[in-house]
């Protein structure tokens, strides 16, 4: 048997044993998000895939690989994923990730992980959590214990670990309840219009802060 035949009949003996080194799916890959969706629902195998999206695959360099199929409907990895819970964030078109398949078949691919490559990141210290919709919307799980949760720029909730709730506004910071109160003891709060004893006489408020007001 000649040397090139004999390559040719090794090459589909190991192909036949290992399809995945065929499809080259025995290995992670590149690929770009194209695509993205999300329904409710229980998601399959067997059914419908609920939350996934399709790729276009790339080279490792990041450049479209034609020798790969565009694959669709890939499915996302949920953090935390149970009954009504999870972390639920889809990738913005365009997004890189990386594409693994299940036991290297080509039918089963799934999305390993969103790369960072071509997007900007923030500094975070070890130790520290932070969940970033943009620049200006975030919550932070700080080292020490401290939550810092940011709606706005200037509208921020700080939990500290001492007790201490900071909660910061650039408008109307509003309180709805059916009872509110204020911790510490001391006596009840008055309002403009409530009655008011001096010495013997009775009278009402008739004036109180510009800035605080009640329902």
């Amino acid at each position: 048997m000649r040397a090139d035949g004999l390559k040719g009949a090794i090459r589909r003996l190991v192909e036949a044993f290992w399809p995945e080194l065929h499809h080259r799916t025995h290995t992670p890959h590149k690929a770009r998000v194209v695509k993205v969706r999300s329904k409710p629902g229980v998601a399959g195998p067997p059914g419908e895939c609920l939350y996934s999206v399709d790729l276009e695959p790339l080279t490792v360099d990041g450049q479209p690989d034609p020798t790969r199929p565009f694959l669709e409907d890939v499915p996302l990895d949920v953090p935390w994923i149970g009954g009504g819970r999870g972390v639920y964030a889809l990738p913005e078109v365009g997004a890189i990730v990386r594409v693994a398949y299940y036991d290297g078949n080509p039918a089963y691919p799934y999305v390993d992980g969103v790369l960072s490559e071509g997007k900007a990141v923030v500094q975070v210290e070890p130790g520290e959590y932070l969940v970033q919709k943009d620049t200006d919307t975030w919550v932070r799980l700080k080292p020490d214990g401290e939550i810092e949760v940011q709606a706005a720029p200037g509208v921020v909730l700080r939990l500290k670990p001492d007790g201490t709730v900071e909660l910061l506004g650039t408008a109307v910071v509003r309180v709805d309840a059916p009872r509110v109160e204020l911790a510490g003891g001391g006596p009840p709060v008055a309002r403009v219009g409530d009655p008011v004893q001096v010495g013997a006489a009775i009278g009402v408020i008739i004036g109180g802060s510009s800035k605080v007001f009640s329902g």
